[in-house]
């Protein structure tokens, strides 16, 4: 997929339906100032390039009659989620467990009776396993009986999916969209609230799994 610049498809929209920046931002819910920061991909404030939060996608999105998720396929120049078909010889097994539950990692992956498959560009040791989504509590494009593989303690940054256990132990996906030194925020759906981690009262570590790096899709 090629990557396209938001400035680009925002201008590309207005010109293709006639609209201007005026009826573009009323379209989407934004003011006509903030569209053209955008089309100039540049704050005039701080100088600095623009970097949209996720409501801004959502907004902007919905006024171009699209999904938050495409667009920011578009921009990124790469889908989502994945769909791996994995056809090496060299396959390892990892443990299926369920994402709805309130066992420890270790013991749902010990009492796990389902095993799948993955290659070595998916697999790490003692890293990988393998979640059965069991609702429909998460993050865009994930839905139930879909099976993401999860990359247990790993490094993630802006834009990855992370698997979450919040104080109630259920396990979800979040979106990271902005990490700095104070705080983390995670998105799920539409139907969940922003999460937000502080860094310097958050145990990080029990709170985030780890990455998702690939999705099966239940079709």
């Amino acid at each position: 997929m090629k990557r396209e610049k938001l400035s680009q498809i925002i201008w590309n929209y207005r010109y293709t339906h006639g609209l201007s920046q005026e009826k573009f931002a009323e379209q989407c819910g934004l003011s006509k100032a903030y569209i053209s920061v955008l089309e100039r991909e540049m704050d005039p404030n701080t100088g600095e390039r623009t970097k949209p939060k996720m409501e801004t996608y959502e907004k902007l999105a919905k006024g171009m009659g699209m999904t938050r998720d495409s667009l920011i396929s578009r921009v990124e120049g790469k889908e989502m989620f994945t769909k791996y078909y994995f056809v090496k010889a060299d396959a390892h097994k990892i443990p299926i467990i369920s994402i709805d539950t309130n066992q420890t990692i270790e013991e749902m992956m010990k009492n796990s009776s389902e095993v799948m498959t993955v290659s070595d560009d998916m697999y790490k040791p003692e890293k990988t396993i393998a979640i059965k989504v069991s609702d429909e509590n998460l993050a865009p494009e994930i839905a139930s009986g879909d099976i993401i593989i999860v990359w247990l303690d790993e490094k993630y940054s802006d834009g990855d999916f992370v698997c979450v256990r919040l104080i109630d132990s259920k396990l979800s996906c979040y979106k990271v969209s902005q990490q700095n030194s104070n705080n983390i925020i995670l998105y799920g759906n539409q139907h969940m609230r922003p999460v937000v981690l502080d860094l310097k009262i958050s145990d990080i570590r029990k709170n985030i799994i780890g990455k998702v790096v690939c999705l099966y899709r239940n079709f």
